[in-house]
């Protein structure tokens, strides 16, 4: 099991939360659209999975925050600018700034030491503990629950909104 900040999903993610909360004024759609296709087998597994452990419920949760629910939140964003057309300068901002953060990401992996394929090598998570995977994903209880707050926090404003 590995930390949560080695992958780039959840980079993703908070780079999404600093859009939501207009931050960052680059539309993360792009990166998110590919996210979810990278994630769809996960959920799958997940989702037929959570009968057997606990831990498969909060990954289902987590991939459903993290992945989809911003996409929905995206999509009827652009659903409702489409209606003023967006300059192809625009989109070349967005994906000049998407690559400057996955190089930002790819830097902070090798200063881990680390192999993008052991980082993305798929994890067998039959017969982890909760306690385990907490302990391992978010080095402890606290970070843990910070930021599953978070993400029902977001989940609520998406879905207020």
């Amino acid at each position: 099991m590995k930390h949560w900040s080695i992958y780039f999903s959840y980079w993703i993610y908070f780079y999404f939360i600093a859009y939501f909360f207009k931050i960052i004024q680059y539309n993360p759609i792009l990166l998110i659209i590919l996210s979810c296709l990278n994630n769809f087998q996960n959920l799958y597994k997940q989702f037929i999975n959570i009968s057997k452990n606990n831990v498969f419920i909060i990954l289902f949760y987590i991939n459903l925050s993290i992945h989809f629910i911003p996409f929905i939140y995206l999509y009827k964003e652009i659903q409702k600018s489409n209606k003023t057309k967006s300059k192809k300068n625009d989109y070349n901002k967005i994906i000049i700034f998407n690559l400057i953060l996955f190089i930002l990401y790819l830097f902070y992996v090798n200063s881990c030491n680390l192999i993008m394929y052991n980082i993305y090598n798929k994890y067998d998570y039959d017969g982890l503990t909760l306690n385990n995977f907490i302990n391992t994903r978010f080095n402890n209880n606290i970070e843990f629950m910070l930021f599953i707050i978070l993400t029902l926090v977001i989940n609520y404003l998406i879905f207020k909104s």
